[in-house]
């Protein structure tokens, strides 16, 4: 009878790792998709956006068309790839986009009194570089 309470113990104590071991499998399998998902979800989303644009407007997909968007995009592209660095060293500047605006209005105010566009380019780009050194400095 002792060796039937012993093979019991053990077959519980089996079934018992089988479950824990299925559980840990399970939960494993949810972690990479969520991950999975989090890596790719936004990607999967922006496929099926361009799909659905596709079908309802047919020069959606030409050239004219993503020349135009590569266009819009860029401002945000470049000012994204400079805050990157400043959320990698652990900071956090909110006044980047209000710089960058100033720096646009300034230049295109420039050009609006007749100044030369690589002048007025030239000196937008100081006035953003004149207000990220006075936000550095304060």
């Amino acid at each position: 009878m002792d060796t039937n309470k012993i093979t019991n113990a053990q077959s519980t104590r089996i079934a018992i790792n089988e479950g824990q071991d299925a559980a840990t499998r399970r939960v494993e399998v949810q972690r990479r998709l969520y991950q999975l998902w989090q890596g790719l979800g936004m990607a999967l989303v922006l496929i099926v956006l361009c799909i659905i644009m596709a079908t309802f407007a047919p020069h959606f997909f030409t050239f004219r068309n993503i020349i135009n968007v590569a266009r819009q995009v860029s401002i945000n592209a470049i000012l994204a790839a400079g805050m990157t660095f400043v959320i990698l060293t652990g900071g956090i500047d909110l006044s980047v986009g209000s710089a960058l605006a100033v720096a646009g209005v300034f230049s295109v105010w420039l050009t609006t009194r007749g100044v030369p566009d690589v002048v007025a380019v030239l000196a937008g780009i100081a006035t953003g570089g004149l207000c990220g050194a006075l936000n550095g400095v304060l």
